[in-house]
């Protein structure tokens, strides 16, 4: 995904609310059958807050089949880390909408070793992927990533 946000993209920033502005985005398009995201933080919790919204119109938008599996590809970008209440609403959020789903969708993660927060935070996003039953795996290669997505993809 380039760092230019074009107009097919959905960004978190349409759909923050709240006291604060927020700290962190997350774009979201459609490239070649997968949702693609660029994560792009750290996170506080307006900025995670606008993630329900802006998922919801991506799945809605080019989920390819009511009920099928969807493979996302999330590129992080700067830092990964979210204060305490903006990761507790990821994973209500996150919770609350994999369980709406006939299917989960299969994610995989893009982040170079050094991203800031990586380390940390990868542990606890697997935590919240297995509770809701998503299968998730972490690569340093945009390509091997999405190799990885379509091999699962057309297991299902």
């Amino acid at each position: 995904m380039s760092s230019q946000q074009a107009a097919d993209t959905i960004s978190t920033n349409a759909f923050a609310t709240g006291g604060f502005a927020p700290h962190g985005e997350f774009r979201i398009e459609c490239l070649d059958g997968l949702l693609c995201y660029e994560a792009i933080g750290p996170f506080n919790l307006e900025a995670v807050r606008a993630l329900g919204p802006a998922r919801r119109q991506a799945f809605e938008r080019w989920a390819p089949v009511p009920g099928a599996r969807v493979g996302v590809l999330v590129h992080w970008q700067d830092s990964a880390l979210m204060s305490p209440d903006a990761f507790a609403a990821y994973h209500a959020g996150l919770s609350a909408y994999a369980q709406s789903l006939a299917a989960p969708p299969v994610v995989a993660w893009v982040a170079e070793p050094e991203l800031e927060g990586m380390d940390f935070m990868a542990e606890r996003f697997a935590k919240v992927f297995a509770d809701n039953r998503i299968e998730f795996q972490l690569f340093t290669d945009w390509h091997d990533a999405e190799r990885w997505l379509r091999a699962r993809l057309d297991q299902a």
